[in-house]
């Protein structure tokens, strides 16, 4: 590259295209009671009531909601950054006459509907409550083709995928895409908390990012205690 070509390309800030896939939820931050605990303040506290053969049930109250999912925030941070944003993920907000998603500061394309995420903001620690998207369970690739070219999914600086514990469907996903001609681009793949799953699962996931390095350049995204 010509010198003057780079110091002109540099002059500017750079504004990458990131592409993020494929889930989606509308996080509830609740209060949660229990009589004439009003609010529950600390895990401790819920852990020792849910216990007591006295207790019956819990209030839960929702104080304020926001778009959440680990593509939506991906998506979030990078527009934070600068880059060009899309998220494809799952963000049908369930609720009638309401749209979570509606003031999201980059473009969104929906496959469905998200998960529900309950969370209690506990002074000692949080915790979640989580209802499952069924159609997050049921995604395949033949939904991220119907929402897009996978051409356009992938004619970006970066995708960005997350979330594979609660998307049955994307080793199969990454096993298609492996023999997919399509942009070879950076890869960053979250699979959310795989503390949990077997080692089954394990192999399967690992087999299937395999497959997925013949088409794209897969970046692992896990914290220490999964490695």
């Amino acid at each position: 590259m010509p010198y003057q070509r780079l110091a002109r390309r540099l002059a500017d800030p750079p504004a990458p295209a990131v592409s993020t896939l494929p889930d989606g939820s509308v996080d509830r931050y609740c209060r949660l009671s229990a009589g004439a605990l009003d609010p529950v303040e600390r895990r401790r506290t819920f852990v020792r009531e849910a216990e007591s053969g006295g207790r019956k049930g819990f209030g839960l109250d929702p104080e304020s909601i926001e778009p959440g999912g680990q593509s939506v925030n991906a998506a979030q941070q990078a527009h934070a950054l600068g880059a060009d944003a899309t998220c494809y993920g799952h963000l049908d907000d369930p609720e009638p006459g309401r749209d979570v998603f509606a003031d999201l500061p980059f473009e969104a394309v929906s496959m469905g509907r998200p998960a529900i995420v309950n969370v209690l903001d506990f002074d000692d620690s949080d915790l979640l409550l989580v209802e499952a998207s069924s159609d997050l369970s049921a995604w395949t690739l033949a939904d991220l083709r119907e929402a897009a070219p996978l051409p356009v999914v992938f004619g970006t600086d970066a995708v960005v995928c997350t979330n594979w514990v609660s998307t049955p469907g994307m080793a199969d996903a990454f096993h298609a895409l492996g023999g997919e001609s399509i942009p070879r681009v950076p890869f960053v793949f979250d699979p959310g908390d795989v503390l949990g799953s077997d080692l089954g699962d394990h192999r399967e996931l690992r087999g299937a990012l395999r497959a997925l390095g013949e088409s794209v350049d897969v970046v692992l995204s896990v914290n220490r205690s999964e490695l």
